[in-house]
């Protein structure tokens, strides 16, 4: 085993799962990944300087992603049928204050996070996902620590209320499919006896 591979193979798994999140399909945050790893093992002295490894290609992940490229701009092209994603490490970690519902499933989160605005949402992704610093998650998103904070606060606060929406809609149709049942048991008519 190389000096490279023991350094990056154990974080692969962190690096695809992020990648997920800012691909629109398998087959980019595949290339995305391998990108990553090609231009990671280019520039393997740069490492010595560094703290943590995982930081390291995070922040080389985001080089890449943000490179013109023809490849990256045919991302969602083709889609993965099924898509992606590690749903339940996503939920297990994003952080909720009281006042956001409990009774929430995997994909009710997976789908309010998709709903942020993808710089608010990477921030989510970094800190609270990734478990980076806010320092680190600056430092890969060449931001200040204070922007980090501020998108954190707004992409939580978010997210609360889109998960507060989704509890709502699926209150309202549960309402409504009772209705709809009360009224056929009494023969077409809203009449409560």
């Amino acid at each position: 085993m190389t000096a490279f591979e023991a350094e990056a193979m154990p974080h692969l798994k962190r690096l695809f799962r992020l990648a997920a999140w800012l691909t629109p399909d398998r087959i980019g945050a595949e290339e995305l990944v391998q990108e990553t790893l090609v231009l990671a093992l280019a520039s393997i002295k740069q490492l010595e300087g560094e703290s943590d490894a995982c930081v390291w290609l995070i922040r080389i992940m985001y080089q890449v992603k943000g490179k013109p490229s023809a490849r990256w701009r045919s991302w969602g092209k083709h889609r993965a049928i099924g898509g992606i994603s590690d749903d339940r490490k996503i939920t297990a970690v994003v952080s909720f204050e009281p006042r956001t519902p409990q009774d929430v499933t995997e994909e009710e989160v997976s789908g309010a996070l998709r709903c942020l605005p993808p710089e608010l949402r990477e921030v989510i992704l970094l800190s609270n996902v990734e478990d980076l610093s806010y320092k680190e998650a600056a430092d890969v998103l060449g931001i200040t620590v204070g922007v980090v904070m501020m998108r954190l606060a707004r992409g939580r606060k978010m997210l609360r209320a889109n998960l507060r929406a989704t509890v709502d809609r699926r209150g309202n149709a549960s309402d409504e499919r009772i209705a709809r049942a009360f009224t056929a048991e009494r023969g077409g008519t809203n009449a409560v006896l």
